[in-house]
């Protein structure tokens, strides 16, 4: 995500937002890649697929004297189609726009800069709710600052079926924040918080994933499931996948974040974003490796480059000596683009 595109960094937060995260006429798109194994719906005919999906706001209900408003998705969607070609390559096949059966509508509100998801009994049966669970889900909470925590729930989404909820398995489930900043998003001042998920498993009490989760005021999770969700997503029996945040659009059109930033009507035959190649970081060194020329590089919170390498099918930036942070790394090839956010 290029961020210097989007936001610029006010300063630690001292005060909370007010940015609303549920509001109507705002679009989030999502794309994940599903292959190595039985497709979910026919009409993915690849070996591997591609699939875009958006999803809105779309009017309220009124729930025991509560006004929710209806999270729902988009009645088509974008499927790219490859097959495998041999000796390591796929070769494109098509792209189609095909109707979306998956009609879930979820149920949400904001109060006091938390977010809520109705846990109505549409998940009876699946992992809850078990007794005495509240009948609201907290997604967000964005009046906690760093050092805060709150409990949530993370759930695995089942693409043609219904939500599978991890609470019923992980009691005492903890979102910590690790940091949290001012960031502007459609012109509004925001909040941007860093935070790890601490399970209570039985068998390893306390213990915390190794996965930082970016969630930012009027945006929502960036960095792992979609809107309703902290979470990973799964599609099919055999395959683990992340629903990746594409973009997301205002009331107007108009793109107010940009993750993977793929776009459907300039995209040519070849592979997309999913093959950019790789863009690793590890013993303080960025690596990106790709087709052809590679591009590298290194943008601050602030969205200023402070790094750069081209190099011919590997780049490298030695992070060594640059002051603590977070930082972007933003790796471009013949193949298309790759982003890796990073702390120092």
């Amino acid at each position: 995500m290029i961020l210097s595109f989007l936001m610029a960094v006010s300063g630690i937060m001292a005060s909370a937002g007010n940015v609303a995260t549920v509001r109507e006429g705002r679009v989030w798109e999502y794309v994940y890649e599903e292959g190595s194994g039985p497709a979910t719906w026919s009409e993915f005919d690849g070996d591997t697929n591609l699939v875009m999906f958006r999803m809105w706001f779309d009017g309220t209900e009124e729930r025991d004297g509560m006004e929710y408003h209806r999270l729902v998705y988009s009645d088509s969607i974008t499927v790219w189609s490859y097959v495998y070609a041999g000796e390591g390559q796929d070769e494109f096949k098509s792209i189609r726009h095909i109707p979306n059966v998956h009609k879930e509508t979820f149920l949400m509100r904001e109060e006091d800069f938390r977010i809520y998801m109705l846990y109505d009994d549409k998940f009876e049966g699946v992992l809850g709710p078990e007794p005495g669970h509240p009948d609201e889900l907290l997604i967000y909470d964005f009046s906690c600052r760093e050092g805060n925590s709150y409990d949530t729930d993370f759930c695995m989404q089942y693409w043609a079926g219904t939500p599978s909820w991890y609470h019923g398995f992980a009691p005492n489930t903890r979102m910590n924040i690790k940091s949290a900043d001012t960031i502007q998003v459609d012109g509004e001042d925001a909040l941007m918080q860093t935070g790890r998920i601490t399970v209570d498993w039985d068998s390893y009490p306390d213990s915390e994933e190794g996965i930082d989760y970016l969630m930012i005021e009027g945006i929502g999770s960036v960095t792992h499931g979609c809107l309703p969700f902290i979470c990973n997503d799964q599609t099919t029996e055999v395959r683990y996948h992340d629903f990746n945040l594409n973009r997301v659009y205002n009331d107007r059109g108009g793109i107010i974040y940009r993750g993977e930033d793929i776009d459907t009507t300039t995209l040519t035959v070849g592979r997309i974003a999913a093959d950019a190649g790789s863009l690793t970081f590890a013993n303080g060194l960025v690596r990106a490796v790709g087709a052809g020329e590679v591009s590298l590089i290194l943008y601050d919170i602030n969205g200023r480059s402070v790094v750069t390498d081209n190099a011919t099918e590997s780049a490298e930036i030695d992070t060594e000596g640059l002051p603590h942070g977070v930082y972007i790394a933003v790796c471009r090839s013949q193949n298309g683009m790759k982003t890796l956010r990073i702390m120092l």
